[in-house]
């Protein structure tokens, strides 16, 4: 009983975190960037990675409402941004979607088949 009220605050707060850092998304990166460093220095580029993201975390956490409210941006502002952002992206793949049909005439031919089902 009493696990379950620890474990779901947690995990509530653990997700959304995880997606955001995506660790698994980041490894081929760190494998590609350190690709020529011996594993000392890997271990150094880290230490170094972690501190830093650790200090901005700590940065926006008591100076990023502060910020924020200088600036006069409000959570709505975000909102807004971010429908725009998700609106441009899916013109562009739309976009590109109808451009690649377009210009590959195999693709367009087999996009564009009589259906005889």
């Amino acid at each position: 009983m009493i696990t379950t009220e620890i474990l779901t605050p947690f995990l509530l707060s653990l997700i959304p975190i995880f997606v955001a850092v995506d660790p698994l998304g980041m490894l081929p990166i760190y494998v590609a960037m350190t690709e020529g460093l011996d594993r000392q220095e890997r271990k150094k580029v880290i230490g170094q990675s972690i501190l830093t993201a650790f200090l901005i975390t700590i940065g926006f956490i008591f100076l990023g409402t502060a910020v924020f409210a200088a600036l006069g941006i409000l959570v709505e502002d975000f909102l807004i941004a971010g429908g725009i952002l998700l609106l441009i992206i899916a013109v562009i793949l739309v976009a590109m979607h109808h451009n690649l049909i377009a210009d590959l005439p195999a693709l367009h031919a087999v996009a564009h088949r009589p259906n005889y089902a």
